[in-house]
C-alpha cells in the first residue's frame, strides 16, 4: 500500500527535521533527524522497499531535492540530491508516493513566461534517478490560470 505524509506549507523558512514515533506515540529520535541545514519549505516522505524518500523545496533557490532516509533514521548517502540537474526557472510543492516498485516524485515548475507544469520523476528502491528528463504530466494552457490547471475551481 503506497504510504505518503505531506505536512502544510510552511511560510518560515527552517532547516528540515524529522522524528520517529511508535504507533503508541512514544518518540524515537531526541534530537530529531536532520534532513537539510538550509532553507526548506513544503517536505513530502513517502516509505517503500524498506526506507523512507524525503522530498523538499530548497526555499531560497527554488529547487527541489531529495533524500533517503533509513528506518533507523538516518540519512542514506552522503548528500541530497536535486531532482533534475536541469534548471527549471522555479520549482515548488513536491509530492512524494512509492508504488510497490519505484517512488514517484511530482513538483510543479514555473517557466520563466510564467507558465506552470506538473513534472514527475521516478526513483529506484536504492534512490536512484531512472528518469533523466522530466516526465511531463500537465501543462498550463494559454490564458488559463494555475487553478484550472490543477481543478481547484
Amino acid at each position: 500500500m503506497p504510504r505518503s505524509i505531506r505536512p502544510p506549507r510552511s511560510t518560515s523558512r527552517r532547516a528540515l527535521a524529522a522524528t520517529r514515533v511508535t504507533p503508541s506515540g512514544t518518540v524515537l529520535d531526541a534530537p530529531n533527524i536532520t534532513i537539510n541545514k538550509g532553507y526548506s519549505a513544503a517536505p513530502a516522505v513517502a516509505f517503500g522497499a524498506g526506507s523512507y524518500l524525503v522530498a523538499w523545496e530548497d526555499d531560497n533557490a527554488h529547487q527541489i531535492y531529495v533524500r533517503r532516509v533509513g528506518t533507523d533514521g538516518k540519512p542514506i548517502g552522503t548528500a541530497a540530491a536535486r531532482v533534475w540537474s536541469a534548471d527549471f526557472y522555479d520549482e515548488f510543492d513536491p509530492a512524494v508516493a512509492f508504488d510497490g516498485t519505484n517512488f514517484v516524485v511530482t513538483l510543479r515548475s514555473r517557466s520563466s513566461q510564467g507558465r506552470n507544469y506538473l513534472v514527475a520523476a521516478r526513483y529506484g528502491p536504492t534512490g536512484t534517478l531512472l528518469d533523466s528528463t522530466p516526465r511531463m504530466i500537465l501543462e498550463q494552457a494559454p490564458g488559463s490560470s494555475l487553478d484550472d490547471m490543477v481543478g481547484t475551481k
